[in-house]
């Protein structure tokens, strides 16, 4: 499913931290964090795709896009979550439900 992205697990507090926060382009990058109930997009230059996952790797939420300088407070059983640029998500038809896995 992701195979043309390239994937970058945010595991560092300074990565897990910045996020994506400043990028002009996350071209073909795709993020993931672990323990994430929540985001902000605050300091993000260009929408997101975000997807919230439970620990069996389900999507139980799917935000596209995620506008700079909003707040998605804590989603119940998120176990993971996942940014990608605008449109990367929708582009792939992933929805609520649907099992991904990196």
């Amino acid at each position: 499913m992701f195979a043309e992205f390239q994937l970058i697990e945010m595991k560092t507090f300074w990565d897990r931290f910045s996020g994506v926060m400043l990028k002009k382009d996350l071209k073909r990058d795709l993020y993931v964090f672990k323990d994430v109930p929540s985001i902000h997009s605050f300091f993000c230059k260009v929408p997101i795709d975000v997807l919230f996952l439970d620990k069996k790797k389900q999507v139980i939420k799917v935000i596209y896009p995620l506008q700079p300088w909003k707040i998605i407070w804590y989603v119940a059983q998120s176990k993971y979550l996942m940014e990608a640029a605008e449109g990367c998500f929708q582009a792939l038809n992933i929805k609520v439900g649907d099992k991904v896995d990196w």
